[in-house]
Order: C-alpha cells, then sequence, then structure tokens
C-alpha cells in the first residue's frame, strides 16, 4: 500500500508543470553574426525590456501578459518576437522561454526580421 501512495506522488509531480520565469533568446543579423543594442520590450508594459548584449543575448526576468515583444532598433519597431503562438491542432508552442537558446535573425540593411 505504501509503495502505491509513493508511486501516485512521483506521478503527481512528474505531471505537474512549473510555468516559466523569465524569457531570453539571441538576435542575430543575417550573416549569423550577434547585433548589440536591441531592445526587446513589452509591448503593454514598456518598463519590461532588455537589451542585446556583445553576444546577442537578452533576458527579461519576468513573464510577459502577452504573446510577443516588440523588437526595436534605434527607437524604430521593426517586428515582434513571438513568444507563444497558437495552433488549433497542435496547441501552443513556446519560444524565447527559459532554458530555451531560441534564435531571431534581423536583416539591418532592410530594417525587418528574417526569421524565427
Amino acid at each position: 500500500m505504501r509503495s502505491i501512495m509513493i508511486f501516485f506522488i512521483v506521478i503527481l509531480f512528474a505531471c505537474s508543470s512549473k510555468s516559466p520565469s523569465y524569457i531570453q533568446g539571441y538576435i542575430y543579423n543575417e550573416g549569423r553574426n550577434p547585433l548589440k543594442g536591441i531592445k526587446v520590450v513589452d509591448p503593454n508594459n514598456k518598463t519590461v525590456f532588455s537589451i542585446t548584449n556583445d553576444q546577442g543575448y537578452f533576458r527579461i526576468n519576468q513573464m510577459i501578459n502577452g504573446r510577443y515583444l516588440d523588437v526595436i532598433i534605434k527607437s524604430k519597431k521593426i517586428g515582434s518576437v513571438y513568444i507563444a503562438r497558437i495552433h488549433p491542432e497542435k496547441g501552443v508552442n513556446y519560444a524565447f522561454i527559459e532554458g530555451r537558446n531560441d534564435t531571431l535573425f534581423i536583416s539591418l540593411k532592410e530594417e525587418k526580421i528574417i526569421s524565427q
């Protein structure tokens, strides 16, 4: 009986998932070089943002309420980083969340997002 109880407790903890606590990723140019100084901001709360470092890395130490972040170059919005995409058959797909090394590629010449 005790082993059955332990089994159910292990299953309970294995099935419960902790929600992500931060957003992170990399931003590169079309030549796969890291971009420094790119601002990634929550469109619903402009005080929640990060700026990429020398390696093109950004990190926001909290989750946001929306599904995307705006990408800003020299005070101009060039596009959005989608952190949650919803598909009717596949469900929700997350990107740029805790523990992932997702990358966004930007064309500086055209000032637009090439791929995510």
